[in-house]
């Protein structure tokens, strides 16, 4: 054990900004011959045991740093788990939504494993050009059900496209599920097509208020706490894997696979596909915030009511 934490010591290094981190660049075969070469013979599971009992493991880096403070953060936090709460109540269903980072399709590289009889050859650069297009994923989690839905379109990720999918997904799965709902909650980050800046998105959320004939109200995840979304653990991480390894040709073989999705908890997705949304050109990005927005006294940016007219 001494001369073992002899050969870590020696080729130990620590971290200038994680106080008491310290970590060793050789691998368990590479301490073997170290430890050989100072007359010690000793086999591969006993280094990995023996590194184990001193706190040595393979590791990787965990994003948990912020570049900057969240504004209002633990407030926030309190806001969402009451309102998830409250909800849970009154049996009134609770929506996680966001958009997934977009698939290329064609024969371009897509990281992960899969079993196949045989290698699949694809293209040596993954340039953005050498791609046939884009698929914007938009992903529903319904918090009480443990169920997911994945819309797909080949146009950009907008906030029209982002109500539009919740919309469809509504008419098609969740007023089934949800048929006695008297109100609705989303919960969604602060960024992209679910901007809590974007008038767009809250344009078109009160037309679908008044659509359906429902309150929606909106709480965002405060700024840098997007991985705290119910979506991104316990439905993108699982879709994420059904897409592993997969070469896409057309958007509704990306549906196909986000359809392919499921875990030994339940959770099952259902799929849609949408034409093609454009962004608002600039002369046309002034919309008008709705008027009958009913914003929480509190924290009026984060959380907010649409009351259907």
């Amino acid at each position: 054990m001494n001369e073992l934490r002899a050969v870590i010591q020696d080729n130990t290094a620590g971290s200038p900004t994680v106080p008491g981190l310290k970590w060793t660049h050789l691998s368990v075969a590479e301490i073997v011959r170290e430890l050989f070469q100072r007359g010690i013979k000793v086999a591969n599971e006993v280094v990995s045991r023996l590194l184990g009992e001193m706190g040595f493991k393979t590791r990787q880096q965990v994003k948990s740093k912020t570049k900057a403070p969240s504004r209002d953060r633990d407030e926030q936090f309190e806001k969402i788990e009451k309102s998830i709460e409250d909800y849970k109540n009154t049996g009134d269903p609770v929506f996680s939504i966001d958009s997934k980072r977009k698939e290329s399709l064609g024969e371009v590289h897509r990281s992960g494993d899969v079993i196949a009889n045989q290698a699949a050859e694809v293209l040596d650069h993954d340039l953005p050009a050498y791609s046939d297009g884009e698929v914007t994923p938009h992903g529903i989690y319904d918090v009480q059900e443990n169920t997911g839905h994945v819309t797909v379109t080949t146009g950009s990720d907008t906030g029209e496209f982002a109500v539009a999918s919740f919309q469809r997904y509504w008419e098609e799965v969740g007023s089934v599920q949800h048929a006695s709902a008297k109100r609705i909650l989303l919960l969604c980050d602060c960024g992209g097509s679910n901007s809590y800046r974007s008038n767009t998105l809250k344009h078109h959320l009160q037309e679908l208020s008044n659509e359906l004939g429902l309150p929606i109200q909106v709480a965002h995840y405060p700024v840098h706490c997007s991985k705290y979304n119910p979506i991104e653990r316990r439905e993108f991480s699982h879709v994420e894997r059904a897409f592993s390894g997969r070469i896409f040709s057309t958007a509704s073989d990306v549906a196909e696979a986000a359809e392919s999705t499921s875990t030994q908890t339940g959770l099952n997705v259902t799929t849609a596909e949408l034409p093609e949304f454009q962004p608002v050109r600039k002369s046309g990005k002034r919309v008008p915030k709705p008027p009958n927005v009913e914003y929480d006294k509190d924290l009026p940016d984060y959380n907010y009511t649409f009351n259907p007219q």
